[in-house]
């Protein structure tokens, strides 16, 4: 109740358009996702791909972020309530569980109820629990975390049957692989740790580890089968993403050890004293900022200081050793592979001091290990403090019994969550053209829509409310950009709130459009208050006009088919679809047969890629009256766009690349014409 009240007030009052969130677009494409998996079961359609988003592109799910296991389990509640109200079920809901299987943990290391209940709490209800409930609904869920540990302490205790104990880690393990792949790999990399360390340190329990080291490889192989489809789709979004350096954003997410006992605002202690501080954890703006959704390591002096007092007292036992051991490993991978106290980046989303290397180092760029955030690694360092403050209140004293709880207390209270601020108070807004079925009027069923801006859950979240009524040429489910569209040229400038990139704003209304045509997109949306600067942009295209129910809309013609061409004779027809990229590194023609007895405009249009030095292409154009027409391609980094009458009958374009002086040496493609399109018009 006291987790409901404090994280999830504003959203009892205006469920249906607020969220137990900050806002933005983190929590709408989980919201999206949640929708998903069951509009894709009952469509019949393939769940692991989509290009319902991002189209024409196919997106692979699995590797994002898209939380099957949560969005199956509450299909139900969605079905009635919606998305949003889901949205904040799950969030309310998962740090609860956490704190509940983390008590059950603390129960059976402990004993005792009441001391597991604050070893619960400190684990569920940890300032990174709140550091994540800003919008990242995949890392909420951590119950299955500590219900793993207790499944492993159980078979060495010989409490569990092994075949009981191989279904339920199985379980367990896949449950982990549908809500976050991130938090699997992090807890199998610490869990393996654990057992090593604790074999090392805990004699007494080495047979037993022995004997249940093949039961939970057995119990991963089991669940390695059954997720198979799903593993190897997510195995393949792995690669480079030319959008995003995410081993160097990753490398850069790392905990300052100063964070361990400072808080950020998202706590209640955390006021304007630490703020100042709390600006540089995981800044992305110099240190004028801080990133507190992943500053969430503040585990505070209290607790710390009754940790260290429990270690201390019971230092003869192998378990406090064993204990001491695994949270300084945590703490110290924590840190990152670079040591950083109150400093930002060097460069912004880059890498800190390279002269600070850390042990994490030697793990952080290699593959797999490279895609995981290390300040995320604080949540194993609170399970553990949370199973140590347990042990620490079981501990008889003769004076003084009442000093470990006035400690412990202390320490709970300062976990408490801000009672002020907007952390946890995020609009999904009500926008009306949405929201009383205006679209339906304006829109066909799947129509491909174009929304400013384009990176952005609110349109996420309109699709997913629409009963997937249209299709996206943009979206946001990850924090890449799909490959396809980030090579793009005019993709930079699309993706900037002020069109800002490549294109320069000359050639950005031609390039735009030309965005449009290859994309097949009917209709754009634009929201005037987050994206001013595209109805200034998209006024200039002059397409059809509204403003209707808090967006501007503008319908997308097409009067002119799409021909796919390449180096060789292509017939021109008026059906087939596609883009097209030429790359010219030599002279070379394309022979066009016009089979329609009048003549044809042929709108050639290009980005010229290379240096800005380059003076430009020559092109050629022969006629089979053996007349020609030369145009002046202009020099790289420019869009283009050229008309060329074709007569009926065969016609031969001519790329006259001009010879070597074009090129950098030993680079003869540094340079070239990027062809977008044919588009045929009946004169």
């Amino acid at each position: 109740m006291l987790w409901l009240v404090l994280i999830g007030r504003h959203a009892l009052v205006d469920p249906a358009h607020t969220c137990a969130c900050v806002g933005g677009n983190d929590p709408g494409l989980f919201m999206w996702a949640l929708d998903w998996w069951p509009h894709a079961i009952t469509a019949g359609v393939d769940p692991f791909w989509t290009s319902s988003i991002w189209f024409p592109s196919e997106i692979d799910l699995p590797a994002t972020t898209s939380v099957p296991a949560l969005s199956l389990v509450l299909w139900p509640l969605n079905a009635v309530a919606g998305v949003v109200v889901t949205y904040n079920f799950a969030t309310l809901l998962a740090a609860v569980l956490s704190a509940w299987l983390a008590y059950r943990l603390c129960r059976y290391v402990t004993g005792a109820w009441l001391p597991s209940l604050v070893g619960g709490y400190v684990f569920g209800f940890s300032s990174y629990e709140l550091g994540q409930t800003l919008g990242h609904l995949h890392l909420i869920p951590i119950f299955l975390v500590p219900a793993a540990v207790q499944l492993v302490l159980e078979r060495l205790d010989g409490r569990i049957p092994t075949r009981r104990f191989v279904i339920l880690l199985a379980l367990v393990f896949a449950l982990q692989v549908l809500i976050s792949t991130e938090m699997l790999f992090a807890g199998l990399a610490f869990g393996l740790t654990a057992l090593l360390l604790a074999f090392w340190l805990v004699a007494a329990r080495r047979d037993a580890i022995r004997a249940a080291v093949g039961p939970i490889f057995a119990a991963g192989g089991l669940a390695v089968l059954v997720l198979s489809p799903f593993l190897y789709a997510a195995f393949r979004g792995l690669g480079p993403q030319p959008s995003l350096d995410w081993p160097a954003l990753a490398r850069v997410f790392s905990a300052d050890p100063l964070n361990y006992v400072v808080p950020t605002p998202i706590t209640w202690i955390g006021g304007a004293w630490a703020e100042p501080a709390a600006a540089k954890f995981n800044s992305s703006n110099g240190g004028l900022g801080g990133n507190y959704s992943e500053s969430g390591a503040y585990i505070g002096l209290p607790l710390l200081a009754l940790t260290g007092w429990y270690l201390a007292r019971t230092w003869h036992r192998s378990f406090s050793r064993f204990a001491l051991a695994l949270l300084a490993l945590v703490f110290i991978a924590s840190l990152g592979a670079q040591l950083h106290v109150l400093e930002p980046p060097l460069i912004a989303g880059r890498e800190y001091h390279e002269d600070l290397w850390l042990p994490w180092a030697a793990f952080a760029y290699l593959p797999v290990f490279d895609h995981l955030l290390p300040v995320r690694f604080a949540m194993f360092a609170f399970l553990i403090v949370g199973v140590l403050v347990a042990r620490a209140l079981t501990l008889p004293l003769r004076r003084h019994a009442w000093a470990p709880w006035l400690v412990a207390g202390a320490g709970v209270a300062a976990l408490l969550p801000a009672f002020g601020g907007a952390y946890w108070s995020g609009k999904v807004t009500a926008t009306p053209f949405f929201e009383d079925g205006t679209y339906k009027r304006l829109l066909a069923p799947g129509e491909v829509v174009l929304s400013f801006p384009m990176q952005s859950g609110e349109s996420m979240v309109w699709q997913a409310e629409s009963d997937w009524y249209f299709r996206l040429a943009n979206g946001y489910i990850a924090a890449e950009v799909p490959p396809q569209f980030w090579n793009d040229p005019v993709a930079k400038n699309l993706l900037n709130d002020s069109g800002v990139g490549p294109v320069q704003p000359a050639n950005l209304p031609l390039a735009t459009r030309d965005f449009l045509d290859r994309h097949r997109v009917d209709a754009v949306i634009v929201e005037p208050q987050t994206a001013p600067f595209w109805v200034g942009a998209m006024d200039q295209l002059l397409l059809p006009k509204q403003e209707i129910g808090g967006v501007v809309l503008y319908r997308v013609d097409h009067p002119f088919p799409y021909i796919a061409w390449g180096p060789e004779q292509i017939t021109v027809s008026f059906t087939p679809e596609g883009s097209v990229r030429w790359l010219v590194d030599r002279d070379a023609d394309v022979t066009i047969v016009n089979p329609k007895p009048t003549p044809q405009t042929v709108i050639l249009r290009g980005l010229i890629r290379g240096s800005p030095a380059f003076p430009g292409f020559h092109v050629r154009v022969s006629y089979p009256d053996e007349t020609a027409q030369e145009l002046q391609i202009n020099p790289a980094g420019t869009f283009v766009q050229r008309r060329v009458t074709l007569p009926p009958g065969t016609s031969t374009l001519g790329m006259i690349a001009g010879g070597p002086k074009y090129f950098l040496p030993g680079n003869p493609t540094a340079h070239y014409l990027e062809l977008r399109d044919f588009r045929l018009s009946p004169r």
